[in-house]
This record gives structure tokens, C-alpha cells and sequence, in this order.
């Protein structure tokens, strides 16, 4: 009786242990100097003074660590590794747990702030602060979670330039963590977004009748329904992505419709062309003081305005935004490389060119007025100064004529 109530005693102090185990958990293994680290530390409560960075000579690396309190003793660290930290292998120290992980060396390197979100059920959008260090990046985005919308699906980063990412939810249909993910070149951050309600249970009606052995169990399932979340911003056009294919030294440019979806007037927007559509692409206007709610705008764009012999693809988007609110429309454009023939003296049979994916309702050319042209108008005017100048002649003549016949009947009288 007494080694079994020890042996019960020994493995409950043993579960106590494995339950109650402090945990360091790195995101990741590899970093680029100057990238962000981030960590959790779980079933134990920390500060910042309990963590520390060593080199590979167990030498004290500077840095300046932020811990975010997600749910009880669940922490998440995260702090900017030096841009100029030398390649090799590191640990990081919090209390007394250890993780280890490697340093190389890159021309460029992405920062985020914060490195974890944690869902406010007041809030409708949370905000990514990411900074580029080195040389000009793109970084493609996404969601885990369809109820988690980031509002663009790329940014481009200028040498450190800073860029605000806002991303919206419905907290009311949310039901468990998600992630989003931040790619760039074979790099990328998997920062977690964290849900801090309960999980909702399916709501049942269960009607039993026994009979004998027959047990009958009736279900009542409720079914939420979720509201379709309106886009505040769209460009008009008949396909989610515009493909522009040209020749040789060829251009195109016309009108492109967008809307304000809302009842309400939405402030200070700004355009933008992700990828390398910088290169071949030309915007009227790059700001927008107002667009009110329900109006529809123009932008006017040029694709390969100079008529210059570049080739190849030019790919990325038309981007839309201010602060709270984003669309982009994907464009693609193709020029293709010249190729000389030989002329053939033999008919050919001629191929009509496919059509641009974006309709003339999409993007059009202002129409001309039909009327008279300026060379039939100056024509007339030409003819009537030489009428007229015609008719005063006629007069002069015969006012001379008139005077002479005067003169010889006063003549003949004298006589």
C-alpha cells in the first residue's frame, strides 16, 4: 500500500514538472543582421533584464529587447539584431533557458514593430511598422486567416524607408490565432497574431428517448451569419489583374475608374506602382486631397510614354491607399523583343493583335470633337476678305464712272 501511494506521489510531482516546464522558443534559427528576432517564453513570467545575447565567444551582445504579455506566463520577445553583427552562431539567454541560432550577412534586411498582435474586440485594424535596411526590397504579404485582411498584398522599400502596413478583422468571427507572413527574396517573418476571446462552442439540442437499448440523439446546429465586409476602395475594371501586352517601342495610355464605395468622403490618398512598374509606367496625378462617398474618379496613365526600346515583363500593382483604407489593381506588362524578317513579296495572312485585358469601359481615350477642321475654316475666311475686297473695287469704279458722266453733260451745257 505505502510504494503504491509513493509511486502515485512520484508521478504526480513528475506531470507537475513536465506541465509547469519554462520554455524558450526561437521563431527562427536563421537571421540576416539587422533582421528582427523574435522568441516566445512560455509557463513562467520575465522581464527584460533576464535576457541577454552572447556571440560565439560567449562575449555580451547590446541589445534592446521588448516583451509582449499575450495570455498568462505567455510572453513573446522581439528585438532588432545589429545591422553590422558579424556572421556565426549565437545564443540567447532568458533567466536561466537557452536557444541557439545563426547570424549571416545580406545587403538587405527587414525590421517589423511590433513582432506579435494581439486583437482588441474594439478594435476593427491593427498596424505593422516595417523598416528596410539596405538596399530597395519587395515584400509579399499574407493571411493564414481569411478573417484577417491585410490591405495590400505587396510593398516596395526604397534604401530605409519606412512603411506602415494595416491589415482589417471582424473580431466577432475570428475563433482562434493566426499569422501573417512577411516575404522577401528567401527571406521571411511569420509574425503571430493572437485571439484572446474563448472559442466558441457549437450551441446543441440533444433530445434523448430510451427505449429498451435505442438511444436517439437529436442535433440543433446554429449557423452564424457573417456579413459581407465591403471594399471602401475598387478601380473599375472587368478582371482582378490588367494585362498589357506591347511591341517594340510601343505605347499605350487612357483613363482608369475607381470608386469610393462609402457613404462618407475619404481623405489624403496616395498612388503607387509596386515591383518594377516604375520603370515603364507613368502616372497622371500621385495624390488625392478627397474622393466623396459614391463618387467615381479618373487616373490617366502611360505605359512606355517615351516609346523607349525596353523589353520584357513589368510586373506588380497600382496601389491605392491612405492610412485606414487600400486597393490595388495587378498589372502585367509584356514588350516584346523586335525580330527582323525577311519581306516576302506573297501575301500574307494578316493576325489581328489581342486585345488589351482592360476594356475601353476600363481604360479609354477622350473622344475628339467632330466638327470643321481649323485649314476648312481658315479657307472660308480667305474667301470672304477676298469677296469683299472684290466688291469695294466694284464700288470705286463706278463712283469714277458716275463722276465722269456728270462732268460731260455739265460740258455739253456750256457749249
Amino acid at each position: 500500500m505505502i510504494k503504491k501511494t509513493l509511486i502515485t506521489i512520484f508521478f504526480c510531482i513528475l506531470l507537475i514538472n513536465i506541465v509547469s516546464a519554462e520554455e524558450l522558443t526561437l521563431l527562427d534559427t536563421e537571421y540576416i543582421a539587422g533582421e528582427t528576432l523574435q522568441a516566445y517564453v512560455t509557463n513562467t513570467s520575465i522581464s527584460t533584464s533576464q535576457i541577454s545575447l552572447l556571440d560565439n565567444s560567449s562575449n555580451l551582445v547590446s541589445i534592446s529587447p521588448l516583451i509582449s504579455e499575450y495570455r498568462d506566463e505567455q510572453y513573446l520577445i522581439y528585438f532588432n539584431l545589429a545591422s553590422d553583427l558579424t556572421e556565426g552562431n549565437y545564443k540567447l539567454i532568458a533567466k536561466s533557458m537557452e536557444a541557439n541560432f545563426t547570424v549571416s550577412t545580406s545587403t538587405s534586411a527587414l525590421q517589423i514593430k511590433p513582432g506579435i498582435i494581439i486583437l482588441d474586440e474594439n478594435e476593427e485594424s491593427f498596424k505593422l511598422e516595417l523598416t528596410l535596411v539596405g538596399d530597395p526590397i519587395t515584400v509579399q504579404i499574407s493571411s493564414s486567416s481569411s478573417d484577417i485582411s491585410p490591405r495590400r498584398s505587396a510593398l516596395s522599400f526604397t534604401t530605409e524607408e519606412t512603411k506602415n502596413l494595416y491589415s482589417d478583422y471582424t473580431y466577432s468571427s475570428i475563433e482562434s490565432d493566426s499569422t501573417i507572413s512577411l516575404t522577401y527574396g528567401t527571406n521571411s517573418y511569420s509574425i503571430p497574431i493572437i485571439y484572446t476571446g474563448e472559442v466558441p462552442l457549437v450551441e446543441e439540442t440533444v433530445n434523448e428517448t430510451i427505449e429498451e437499448t435505442n438511444i436517439t440523439i437529436e442535433e440543433e446546429v446554429i449557423v452564424e451569419e457573417i456579413e459581407e465586409i465591403i471594399e471602401a476602395l475598387s478601380f473599375l475594371t472587368t478582371k482582378e489583374k490588367a494585362e498589357i501586352p506591347l511591341e517594340s517601342e510601343g505605347s499605350y495610355s487612357g483613363y482608369l475608374n475607381f470608386i469610393n464605395n462609402l457613404e462618407e468622403s475619404i481623405f489624403n490618398l496616395e498612388f503607387s506602382l509596386t515591383g518594377n512598374l516604375e520603370e515603364i509606367i507613368e502616372l497622371n496625378v500621385t495624390t488625392l486631397e478627397e474622393i466623396k462617398g459614391g463618387e467615381t474618379l479618373s487616373q490617366y496613365i502611360w505605359v512606355n510614354k517615351e516609346e523607349s526600346n525596353k523589353t520584357g515583363e513589368f510586373i506588380g500593382e497600382l496601389v491605392l491607399s491612405n492610412e485606414l483604407y487600400s486597393t490595388s489593381l495587378s498589372i502585367e506588362v509584356t514588350i516584346a523583343e523586335e525580330e527582323t524578317e525577311e519581306i516576302i513579296e506573297e501575301e500574307e495572312e494578316i493576325v489581328a493583335q489581342e486585345p488589351i485585358v482592360i476594356n475601353e469601359e476600363d481604360l479609354y481615350f477622350p473622344e475628339q470633337d467632330e466638327g470643321v477642321s481649323g485649314t476648312t475654316v481658315l479657307g472660308i475666311i480667305m474667301i470672304i476678305i477676298l469677296l469683299g475686297i472684290f466688291i469695294l473695287i466694284f464700288i470705286k469704279m463706278r463712283q469714277k464712272e458716275e463722276k465722269k458722266f456728270n462732268q460731260y453733260i455739265q460740258e455739253t451745257k456750256r457749249k
